[in-house]
């Protein structure tokens, strides 16, 4: 299925679809990428998911990863302070990584960019 996301109130399809775990192609705007890529941070930080999105040859371009580094921190600092409030956030960004993960594919072509989702 294909999505095209031409204005900022077309980024509503892309969250639906993610959050109903529908496979298919997203045609983003070069105009809205911007907007686009901060409501997948937010969606990722409400849904305690992490995304990932690479390009066609596997290369990682961006990853969104929200829940574990914040419960890392937060249990690093409890233990250890600011040192352990690091370390904490990379390893629960790790294991938070694991658990929930969205992959998108990009892609550009023309004047527009191209999210598979995996």
């Amino acid at each position: 299925m294909i999505f095209k996301i031409d204005d900022v109130a077309d980024i509503a399809k892309l969250i639906s679809a993610l959050r109903l775990m529908v496979k298919g192609e997203f045609v983003v705007s070069k105009d809205v990428i911007s907007e686009a890529i901060q409501r997948l941070r937010q969606f990722a930080k409400e849904n305690g998911v992490s995304i990932k999105i690479q390009s066609p040859s596997g290369e990682r371009i961006l990853e969104i990863t929200a829940v574990g580094t914040i419960v890392g921190a937060l249990v690093g600092f409890y233990f250890a302070g600011g040192v352990g409030a690091c370390i904490g956030a990379a390893i629960g960004a790790g294991i938070g990584f694991t658990m929930a993960n969205v992959t998108l594919v990009m892609s550009s072509r023309g004047d527009d960019i191209h999210l598979q989702s995996v």
